[in-house]
């Protein structure tokens, strides 16, 4: 495969070769991950995540939601990635970019040969990869786009890989925040107690129905507005001419480094992609444990900072929280316990409303990936213990 160039992200030196550790002794490629995998808990959504683990590897893709007119999906193409990738990791001979780019290469062959390979019409997705190498002694991380691996340390640090450069073209936060500001204009006014147009209710945080629906109602809205001349009109309509602007953005920002900004890269159709990923390493001797998280288990810290009620496992009520809340999580209970607390602060925000993430949506499918590297826990378990497995 060609290359675009790679980003490396200083965490550890790649390519060094440190001493052997007890992880190494007992097999660091045979660790053992814990994984789950959800779709957000919202009627019609369907799960556009997927999680794959073997020994001594994790994969964790987070589809990016798209319509399209040729039957691929999605789902489909998180399905096929995760498998794709995961298999070619097992050679540790190949470098985990290159294992990326040829699971790309395959998971997309047939919608890049039979339908087009326009990356705004084709299935596209997030994804990171944990994987240990016994011959080299390191764990080796990689990230495209915003799935996030997080590394603890036997310092207690975490370090954490994750290119947030998508954020910088997401439209659907600052929609979302926007037509919330117009809602309460409108209400402000009195509009919503006189005869005529009404203003939409909801947002973008539905099933794909709902979004279509969401999108249709603030076309018929700005177009009942138009016809009785109402002063609203102009204010309205100057949002719509932003929001698509907006989205045109980012659609144009996909792995286009042309663009304002420098783009943004995920997984399309290029297979040379890849090689745009984040990666580090990390000697093992100084891993204790390592998570693999959609953005959204990512997100934890932001929720529970939000939150005003009794959070889980003893994790208080104020922030800050940090990237350590989630190990604390994690080496609790597994993976079960970062679900229930990532799926209780969605439920619970300030003065028990309900928490609307950064992107705009209250809910969103979750995965995560762990494996526990702690000397207590390697003799009977690498998972963290009482998480609940994916099944693939």
């Amino acid at each position: 495969m060609g290359s675009l160039g790679r980003r490396w992200f200083g965490i550890g030196e790649l390519g060094t070769r440190p001493e052997a550790s007890e992880a190494a002794e007992t097999g660091i490629e045979r660790v053992r991950f814990r994984a789950l995998c959800e779709r957000a808990p919202v009627k019609g959504f369907v799960n556009d995540d997927g999680v794959k683990i073997e020994p001594g590897s994790a994969v964790v893709v987070d589809g990016m939601y798209q319509e399209f007119d040729c039957g691929h999906t999605a789902t489909g193409f998180v399905r096929d990635l995760k498998t794709e990738v995961a298999g070619h990791l097992r050679d540790r001979r190949v470098p985990v970019a290159e294992a990326v780019a040829r699971g790309i290469d395959a998971a997309s062959k047939d919608h890049r040969e039979g339908c087009w390979d326009d990356p705004g019409r084709s299935p596209r997705a997030a994804l990171a990869v944990a994987r240990f190498d016994a011959a080299s002694q390191v764990l080796q991380g990689y990230s495209l786009a915003d799935v996030a691996l997080l590394v603890k340390k036997r310092d207690g640090a975490v370090d954490v890989l994750q290119d947030k450069t998508l954020d910088e073209y997401a439209w659907r936060d600052p929609a979302t925040s926007r037509v919330g500001e117009l809602r309460r204009e409108w209400v402000a006014a009195g509009e919503d107690r006189a005869p005529g147009p009404r203003f939409p209710d909801g947002d973008w945080s539905g099933s794909p129905e709902q979004r279509r629906q969401f999108d249709q109602d603030l076309d018929r809205f700005a177009h009942l507005l138009e016809q009785e001349g109402h002063r609203f009109s102009g204010t309205f309509n100057s949002f719509r001419s932003w929001l698509g602007a907006r989205r045109e953005l980012a659609d144009a920002a996909l792995n286009n480094p042309d663009v304002e900004g420098g783009g943004f890269f995920a997984a399309v159709t290029d297979p040379d992609v890849a090689y745009q990923g984040w990666q580090a390493e990390w000697p093992v001797e100084q891993v204790l444990g390592v998570a693999v998280t959609s953005d959204r288990g990512f997100e934890l810290a932001t929720l529970m900072a939000d939150a005003r009620r009794d959070l889980p496992y003893g994790l208080g009520k104020r922030p800050p929280y940090t990237p350590e809340t989630i190990f604390r999580v994690l080496e609790k209970g597994g993976v079960s316990y970062l679900h229930n607390a990532v799926r209780r602060a969605e439920r619970f925000g300030e003065d028990g409303g309900e928490i609307v993430s950064r992107r705009g949506t209250r809910f969103a499918d979750f995965s995560v990936a762990y494996a526990d590297l702690r000397p207590y826990h390697r003799s009977r378990s690498r998972s963290g213990g009482r998480g609940r497995g994916v099944r693939d």
